[in-house]
């Protein structure tokens, strides 16, 4: 895309800031389909420091981190770009990547307080509380005058984690001692006498992350990563993540989830039934027929999923096939009033009175207090068709 196709008004004016700042060309620039600034070829690291800034702002992460690591490549000691670069994995709920690149950005200015400020928030999150602490107190001794609020909320922070090594300084006395062999642990006579004993090597193997001299605090992180791997294998939990979203009417994100509980467990017919009905949901009629039809396959005598292909059939304008449906439901299940009221309902639309009246009697032979509206429907329609309907009325008013 060109600069001159480009339809927003404000990306208008960061391109001529960027060629009066930075004296750069129209041929400098890449702009995505959306008329987005993406890339510029530049020498100046400012150019891609600001540049990254504007690509995290709009929330386009992957492109704002190569714009940082083009910076710091232009320039190794851009301490800002360390820290931005760092809050940008840390907005993609990249916590480990984020406390190595606010490190660097230290490194480079010892007394860089907003660096010090994001690393204590990165190590409370991942529940480091002993390097939070050492951080924020180190962001309050660097702080500026106009980083009151955040001085406070430090404060507030420090006292907060200060409870919480309390509370689990238990914990972390058997976690020590976890280190010994019960031989060792009867020797000691004061916890003191610990710290003379050589510690016993970890078993389990670690993961290797470069610049990085202290690797304590990607513990955590591996044994939850592990069980996150895990459970990525369990059809089981795509499929409680699907059923979460179809019932919020997420569509996209439930279709995505039932197709990995299907990818793992292909013969899954409850996954297959309500990825039909995600696709019902996202009007995606065709394939919600496919997908109920596979379902189908697995489980023959199922009335729901025949009852559900009815619904899209009848969505689809398809009265014949939803009727063939509606009956065989009927035919496996004769005892759901929705089946018939839907049955009753397609007839009605195609004029088929006569079998209309028969399904709606069907329909309020079973009545409810939750299908009141569609009773009352159903009713109106018997009371239009037969001399009867007068009579039903009663009786349902006497049933409910």
């Amino acid at each position: 895309m060109k600069i001159e196709d480009i339809k927003d008004s404000s990306e208008k004016e960061l391109v001529q800031k960027f060629k009066d700042r930075f004296k750069l060309q129209d041929t400098d620039f890449t702009i995505n389909k959306k008329g987005i600034i993406t890339k510029i070829k530049s020498d100046n690291p400012e150019a891609h420091y600001e540049l990254g800034n504007k690509l995290s702002d709009k929330g386009l992460y992957k492109k704002a981190i190569s714009a940082f690591k083009e910076a710091i490549k232009l320039n190794p000691n851009y301490a800002e770009a360390y820290n931005n670069l760092g809050f940008t994995y840390d907005e993609t709920n990249n916590k480990l990547d984020a406390i190595v690149e606010y490190k660097k950005a230290i490194k480079a200015n010892p007394k860089y307080s907003d660096a010090f400020f994001n690393l204590g928030l990165a190590y409370k999150d991942i529940e480091e509380y002993d390097e939070a602490k050492e951080a924020l107190e180190n962001f309050i001794k660097f702080a500026k005058e106009e980083d009151t609020k955040d001085v406070e909320h430090a404060h507030k922070l420090i006292i907060e984690i200060d409870k919480i090594n309390i509370s689990s300084e238990k914990e972390k006395n058997r976690r020590e001692r976890a280190y010994y062999t019960p031989n060792d642990i009867k020797k000691i006579k004061s916890p003191e006498k610990i710290k003379k004993i050589p510690k016993r090597k970890i078993t389990s193997r670690m993961p290797t992350f470069p610049d990085v001299q202290d690797y304590s605090i990607y513990e955590k992180y591996y044994s939850k990563k592990k069980e996150d791997q895990e459970r990525e294998k369990n059809p089981e939990h795509h499929f409680n993540l699907g059923h979460e979203c179809l019932n919020r009417r997420m569509y996209h994100e439930a279709i995505k989830h039932y197709k990995k509980a299907i990818n793992l467990k292909p013969d899954y017919f409850d996954a297959l039934h309500e990825l039909g009905l995600a696709y019902h949901g996202d009007r995606w009629h065709k394939k919600a027929i496919n997908v109920f039809r596979k379902a189908i396959s697995k489980k023959p005598d199922n009335s729901l999923v025949h009852y559900h292909i009815g619904l899209t059939f009848s969505e689809m304008g398809k009265s014949k096939e939803a009727i063939k449906e509606f009956k065989f439901a009927i035919k496996l299940r004769p005892f759901n009033p929705l089946i018939y009221f839907s049955l009753g309902l397609e007839y009605e639309h195609i004029r088929d009175l006569n079998n209309c009246k028969n399904a709606y009697r069907e329909f309020v032979r079973y009545p409810s207090s939750q299908y009141r509206d569609l009773i009352e429907h159903a009713l109106e329609v018997l009371r239009l068709l037969s001399k009867k309907g007068g009579i039903y009325r009663e009786y349902i008013d006497f049933k409910l």
